[in-house]
């Protein structure tokens, strides 16, 4: 009887690690399917209206009209794009659409979104799985990072410090 506790406390510590290493695995897979196509040094696909080489960096802001985070970051975005232009005048912003021009037209006004737009992006070719994502590209359309998602107060800090420095 003595070593019940004993032989107990290991079955719940065994089958505990089993389930962290399993939830790691997990999670672990479900990023990979997140950031499909999208990982630093990757060159995008050709994009309508863009010529990476044009500049020598280029901002993509991934959005879609149904996002209700890409709403909620909006302005953000919009202060990005202004602090970037205003530091590094060569640095192209884009905001990219899978949607249509007059889905995007009515996004733009009804959020206040001022960047230049594009419309029924193939999100696939720039390696997009969710939005709202944000692509840091250079001038031959090579990753050179990107952020997923809304972000917290301290990674819009920290995206704005490195586009602007």
């Amino acid at each position: 009887m003595n070593g019940s506790p004993v032989l107990l406390s290991c079955l719940l510590l065994y089958w505990f690690r089993g389930t962290l290493a399993l939830n790691y695995y997990r999670e672990s897979q479900l990023a990979t399917q997140l950031r499909s196509g999208l990982e630093k040094g990757t060159v995008l696909g050709p994009l309508q209206g863009v010529d990476y080489s044009d500049s020598p960096k280029t901002l993509l802001i991934a959005l879609n009209t149904s996002c209700q985070y890409c709403a909620v970051s909006a302005p953000f975005h919009n202060r990005l794009a202004q602090v970037v232009q205003a530091k590094n005048p060569s640095v192209r912003v884009f905001a990219v659409f899978p949607n249509t021009a007059g889905e995007v037209q009515h996004y733009v006004e009804q959020n206040k979104l001022g960047l230049a737009t594009i419309a029924g992006v193939d999100f696939r070719t720039v390696g997009v799985a969710g939005t709202p994502t944000i692509i840091l590209l250079d001038s031959h359309g090579r990753v050179i990072d990107f952020w997923i998602g809304k972000l917290s107060e301290d990674a819009e800090k920290q995206v704005t410090y490195q586009l602007t420095s």
